[in-house]
């Protein structure tokens, strides 16, 4: 395998790899507008319009800017001539083209340039904007996540190998870590490594005593809350001996019985918090190198919450750098992504 090219002294940050619909500039369409001199009639125009032109596809787009006043996109003008045909003692005999915002605006950047060609409607989604922002993280919960980077710069370091960490965010505790096996099967990515072993953790695994055997884990101590099956020993003792990382809170809760869910009250924020674990859903998961497509389909599958990930894959990048799986909207889950920059 590739050794990992690191600089350990280099200080990080965090960027929210966000859908290209958000850093994109807005696309421009062409439409057919026309200037209205007589003020009094632009309300009547407008009813009219209304009724019989509506604009079902630029819901977005305020019809009326002064006494400019949008008839239809351009490419369907020829469409409507009996329309106009018979609001043409309203309407001027000659209008202009004039390119205005295709979609809404989703982030208030691209509002403000949207409003630069036509006025637009906007809501503003205040996460979305934070995180566009970089600012949706507090500064305890920065610090924690650039943590757990400086931790997979370490264990590559010291293992040579792709690292994949998985953490409960509500306690900040490492769940589970899992490095590259593929010398034992091709598919054993990290993450795929990762994801079995945090199943493990709750009592299951697909590969569990085939590739890993019940020795290469601490044992489980049943009076003990959390589990630590999760995390192999040398991790266990790499992290007790780290003047670094030794005070890291390490162990996965452990499965809820059917008897204590039942019992459960609501008002909790999610299902991690709510049922306890299952799969991976509610967990951050934290990789040194951006996932190729089948560990992002897997841990999409896994229910992950957020992913953070260290340097990017250039051949088959899937978060990042070939493909955004996040944006792709007819998946039934969508997790977060962010990756650790070099700060400037």
């Amino acid at each position: 395998m590739k050794r990992l090219k690191l600089d350990t002294n280099l200080k990080l940050d965090l960027k929210a790899i966000l859908d290209d619909e958000y850093i994109n500039e807005i696309p421009l369409v062409d439409v057919y507008i026309v200037e209205v001199n007589d003020k009094k009639l632009i309300s009547e125009i407008l009813q009219r319009l209304s009724a019989l032109l509506p604009l079902n596809d630029l819901q977005h787009l305020k019809r009326v800017n002064r006494n400019r006043i949008i008839i239809s996109k351009s490419e369907h003008l020829s469409k409507h001539n009996e329309i106009l045909e018979a609001m043409k003692g309203l309407l001027p005999t000659r209008g202009d083209i004039l390119k205005v915002p295709a979609l809404a605006p989703r982030l208030r950047w691209q509002y403000r340039a949207a409003n630069n060609s036509w006025p637009c409607k906007f809501h503003p989604d205040k996460y979305l904007e934070q995180r566009y922002e970089g600012t949706n993280f507090s500064s305890k919960e920065r610090e924690f996540h650039l943590r757990v980077a400086n931790l997979l710069k370490e264990l590559s370091k010291h293992l040579k190998q792709c690292v994949a960490v998985c953490v409960d965010p509500r306690f900040e505790s490492v769940v589970a870590v899992a490095t590259s096996c593929r010398d034992l099967n091709p598919i054993m990515h990290a993450p795929q490594v990762l994801i079995d072993y945090v199943a493990q953790s709750q009592e299951s695994g697909a590969w569990k005593g085939k590739y890993s055997k019940e020795e290469m884990f601490p044992a489980d101590d049943l009076n003990l809350n959390s589990c630590l099956r999760g995390i192999p020993k040398c991790i266990v003792e790499f992290l007790k001996n780290s003047k670094e990382f030794c005070n890291l809170k390490i162990g996965a809760e452990r499965p809820r019985k059917k008897d204590h869910l039942q019992n459960m009250l609501n008002g909790f924020s999610d299902n991690l918090a709510k049922f306890g674990p299952y799969l991976c859903t509610g967990y951050d998961v934290y990789l040194s190198q951006e996932p190729c497509l089948m560990c992002s389909m897997a841990l999409l599958h896994s229910r992950v919450k957020r992913i953070f990930f260290l340097y990017e894959s250039k051949i088959n990048g899937s978060l990042k750098t070939n493909f955004k799986l996040q944006q792709v909207k007819d998946l039934n889950h969508h997790y977060e992504v962010y990756q650790f920059v070099a700060e400037i």
